[in-house]
């Protein structure tokens, strides 16, 4: 099982931004994440990129994949289709391995 990093705030408080989370245990590899459509202007995209944008500010630049929420059993994934359209975007920079051999946390990308 992936690690997970403890939040405070319960998926239930996050709204739309929730449905971004998937029960799914698997992990997944940086080559299954590749895509090339952007979906720059939906309002649950836009949401999410922007909840990415807050887990890096409340972890140092690092975005867990996995997140254990006080109001469920179980640990959550960040869905992978909306992983690889923030990838597309530029959101966020090009997935990476970890020592796992499957992505492990997100960084943002670097904007000058």
């Amino acid at each position: 099982m992936p690690v997970s990093v403890e939040t405070t705030f319960p998926l239930s408080s996050l709204g739309e931004v929730g449905r971004t989370f998937v029960r799914r245990q698997e992990p997944f590899k940086a080559h299954e994440v590749l895509r090339s459509d952007r979906k720059v202007g939906t309002e649950p995209q836009r949401a999410f990129e922007q909840f990415l944008r807050r887990l890096a500010d409340d972890n140092d630049g690092a975005i867990p994949v996995y997140l254990k929420f006080p109001d469920l059993p179980h640990p959550m994934r960040l869905d992978q289709g909306r992983v690889g359209h923030a990838v597309a975007n530029v959101v966020l920079a090009p997935l990476v391995n970890g020592s796992s051999g499957f992505v492990e946390v997100l960084r943002l990308a670097q904007t000058d």
